[in-house]
C-alpha cells in the first residue's frame, strides 16, 4: 500500500521530534538497520548485524577448561560457541510494553491518526527508533557462550511466568547466575531498564504530537463533519497517552519492574 500524504507527514514529524538524533542520522539508521527476532508492538526488535556491536564491547564471557570466565578485551569472540546476547533481553521489553498498555496506546494513536497497512507499520518503526536503539546499543550486546545464553533465555521466561524452569545442568545454571550477578552486567541492565521506561513515555508523547499534526494536515477534516471527526480523533489520541501515563505513575509497572523480577528470580535460584 502506498503512503498517503498524511502518513508521510506523520512519519517525518515523528522522526523530527521523537529521536534524540538529527533527521539525517534517523534516515541513515532507518535504512541501515533492519530488525529481526522478537516483535515489540509489532515491530521486529533485534538489529540485524548485532554481532558488530559485540565486537566493539570491551566485555565478553567464555568457557575455558570448564570454567566460566570474562574478558575486558574487545574484538572477536574468545569462545567459538558464543552468541551476541542482549544482556537485558528483548522479551522483557516486548512483554512490558504489551502487558502494561504501551502497545495498546501506540496502536490507538495509529488508528486515530487514520494510518493503516504500511502507513501504520512504518509509523511504529519510526517512532520506536529510540527504544530500539537503546536496547540494541553496544553496551547491551555481549558475547556469551551458547550453552549459557540459551539457558539464560529460559530462566528469564521462567521468571516472567512464560514457561517452566529449565532442566539445565547445575553448572550451567550457576554460570547464568554468575553472569547476572556480575556488577558490570547488573549495573548496566538496571540503568537501561529505567531508561527504556522513560523512552516509552517519550515515544507515546511524540507519537501523539505527530498524530495530531497529521490530523491538521488532513484537508478532509477542515469543517463540518470533518471538524467533528478531527476533534474525536484528537481526544482518542490524548486519552491513549493519558491512560498509559496514569497507570505508570500509579504503579510504576514497566521494564524496570519486570527486570527486577528477573533479577530476584535469578538471585533466589539454587
Amino acid at each position: 500500500m502506498i503512503f498517503s500524504a498524511a502518513a508521510t507527514f506523520l512519519a517525518l514529524s515523528v522522526a523530527a521530534i521523537a529521536a534524540p538524533i538529527s533527521p539525517a542520522q534517523t534516515v541513515a539508521l532507518h535504512h541501515r538497520a533492519e530488525y529481526d527476532g522478537i516483535e515489540i508492538c509489532g515491530v521486529q526488535g533485534r538489529e540485524n548485524g548485532l554481532d558488530k556491536k559485540c565486537l566493539l564491547n570491551p566485555l565478553q564471557f567464555y568457557i575455558e577448561n570448564g570454567q566460566f570466565k570474562s574478558s575486558t578485551k574487545a574484538g572477536p569472540k574468545i569462545d567459538e560457541t558464543a552468541q551476541c546476547d542482549h544482556s537485558l533481553e528483548l522479551q522483557v521489553l516486548a512483554r512490558s510494553l504489551e502487558n502494561y498498555g504501551a502497545c495498546r496506546a501506540l496502536n490507538a494513536i495509529v488508528s486515530a491518526a487514520g494510518l493503516t497497512g504500511n502507513g501504520g507499520s512504518e509509523f511504529k518503526k519510526t517512532v520506536m527508533l529510540p527504544l530500539l536503539q537503546a536496547i540494541n546499543d553496544q553496551s547491551n550486546a555481549v558475547w556469551l557462550p551458547q550453552s549459557v545464553n540459551s539457558v539464560k533465555g529460559a530462566v528469564v521466561k521462567s521468571a516472567l511466568g512464560n514457561g517452566g524452569d529449565t532442566d539445565a545442568s547445575p553448572a550451567t545454571l550457576a554460570n547464568v547466575k554468575t553472569y547476572f550477578a556480575d556488577p558490570r552486567i547488573h549495573t548496566k541492565t538496571v540503568a537501561l531498564a529505567a531508561q527504556l521506561d522513560t523512552l516509552t513515555g517519550q515515544m507515546l508523547t511524540a507519537a501523539a504530537a505527530a498524530g495530531n499534526r497529521a490530523l491538521d494536515a488532513n484537508t478532509k477534516l477542515g469543517s463540518g463533519r470533518g471538524a467533528s471527526a478531527k476533534k474525536t480523533a484528537q481526544e482518542r489520541i490524548a486519552a491513549a497517552v493519558t491512560t498509559w501515563q496514569d497507570a505508570f505513575t500509579a504503579h510504576h509497572d514497566g521494564v524496570a519492574s519486570e527486570w527486577q523480577i528477573v533479577m530476584d528470580h535469578v538471585a533466589a535460584h539454587p
